[in-house]
């Protein structure tokens, strides 16, 4: 599959785009069409390896492996917590704003997630564990 993308982006080598001519090749041509097609094969080569490092693959085949149970429950109760917290700090600043209820007379734990919540660290906590979708670039 990843050599299938690679030729649908970059084309394939002189040497195997073109049919093969009744006419020998010289040598000399021969030479540069082998040359041409090893340069190919190495960038192919090292444009898969670079594929496969790239983080979004990585979480993909993560995300489908089956394998990965305990993994994808770990994520799912991590992102339930943050959600859960940012919930909770939208609504402590609900009351706070609304005068129902007093920063004073919240408990140290609640005072910490509202804090957390107005300077923005709940929601930072909860886009790291958010899967993000694959950003495609052109080329």
């Amino acid at each position: 599959m990843m050599v299938g993308i690679y030729i649908l982006q970059y084309g394939v080598p002189t040497l195997l785009d073109a049919p093969l001519q009744r006419v020998r090749p010289t040598p000399a041509k021969l030479q540069s069409l082998l040359e041409e097609l090893m340069i190919w094969y190495a960038t192919m080569l090292n444009w898969i390896m670079e594929q496969q490092k790239d983080p979004n693959r990585i979480m993909s085949q993560k995300l489908s492996d089956l394998n990965q149970k305990e993994w994808k429950a770990l994520r799912r109760h991590r992102k339930f917590e943050a959600e859960q917290l940012l919930r909770q700090g939208a609504h402590l600043a609900k009351q706070r704003d609304s005068k129902k209820r007093s920063y004073d007379h919240m408990s140290a734990t609640e005072q910490r997630v509202l804090e957390e919540y107005d300077c923005g660290q709940l929601e930072k906590r909860r886009d790291a564990v958010l899967v993000k979708k694959p950003r495609h670039t052109a080329k």
